[in-house]
């Protein structure tokens, strides 16, 4: 009997780890990390495959003081949130609420899906208005080489883009799965920096990029600019990830077609209200986006 409960917890000891609160939709599977605050993508088919690890951290400032969500008070106790449809992990403090809420989606060329929409929330619940920021760093590397390109080209270079890049999407490709990453959507990153993983995880809010080659280990870091959040109001910033999809992803405003309505209209009105708060101009293929998402709540109003 002890040799066969030896041989057990020997046997188990030996199963993969579980590291967090899984997620299973289409073929991803979400990993969110309670304890640490993180989380992780994978693509599951025939195998389960790697698609983003674990390292990526996101990161708020608040009035010129920067937290690293999940490292240090007052955002150092994380918790999950949301459904099983669209779980969150949830950062509070006793004047500010961060939440991070991931919805599946997928490419055009994707029958199931094959990546998400990681929508933050910024929430002031204080008194005084706040200046808030936001900067999402993604770790990519898993490992191996891995090459980065965009929907123009490839990429050899550390690289910047603004609000005025004509880009749409950049990809981080390697030997085993790439990932594909927004860069133009409903609200538009002030700056996207791909560079030296060291170098986005530094010290440093928005380092400065030199026209350095690419190391292998390189990472992708969104930053959302300050705006003045108001109390009891909240600011809405959405990135969407997938498996790298030549045919791109399905619309200009984070696969309209595919998200829940009510995360739908969070993402419009994010989009107007920044749009109106930094003067920032509408492009066509955005109106566009624009008229097809009213006839398509105007059609669910009639419909109920």
């Amino acid at each position: 009997m002890k040799r066969y409960l030896l041989c057990l917890l020997l046997c188990l000891s030996a199963l993969p780890a579980v590291k967090g609160a899984e997620f299973n939709n289409g073929n991803m599977r979400l990993v969110l990390n309670e304890k640490k605050g993180t989380f992780s993508l994978y693509y599951v088919n025939h195998e389960t495959s790697l698609l983003l690890p674990e390292r990526s951290f996101i990161a708020v400032m608040l009035d010129d003081q920067v937290y690293k969500l999940g490292s240090g008070a007052p955002f150092n106790k994380p918790r999950l949130g949301g459904t099983q449809s669209q779980p969150a992990l949830v950062f509070e403090s006793e004047s500010f609420l961060v939440t991070v809420a991931f919805s599946f989606i997928r490419t055009v060329s994707a029958s199931l899906n094959n990546g998400v929409t990681i929508t933050v929330s910024l929430k002031n619940k204080g008194a005084a208005p706040v200046q808030a920021a936001l900067k999402v760093v993604l770790n990519t590397r898993k490992k191996g080489k891995q090459v980065f390109s965009t929907d123009q080209g490839s990429i050899s270079m550390e690289t910047v883009f603004d609000k005025n890049s004509g880009e749409r999407w950049w990809i981080a490709e390697d030997a085993e799965l790439s990932i594909m990453g927004n860069i133009a959507g409903s609200v538009r990153p002030d700056t996207i920096q791909i560079a030296a993983t060291t170098t986005l995880s530094g010290g440093r809010w928005k380092p400065e990029i030199g026209a350095k080659s690419l190391p292998n280990a390189s990472s992708v870091s969104y930053y959302f600019d300050a705006l003045t959040i108001s109390p009891d109001q909240s600011l809405v910033f959405p990135i969407i990830l997938a498996v790298a999809d030549e045919s791109g992803f399905a619309a200009p405003l984070f696969f309209e077609q595919t998200i829940p309505d009510a995360l739908l209209i969070r993402q419009v009105t994010a989009f107007l209200d920044r749009s109106l708060a930094t003067e920032a101009p509408i492009r066509d293929e955005e109106l566009n986006a624009l008229e097809r998402i009213l006839e398509r709540l105007e059609a669910a109003v009639i419909g109920k």
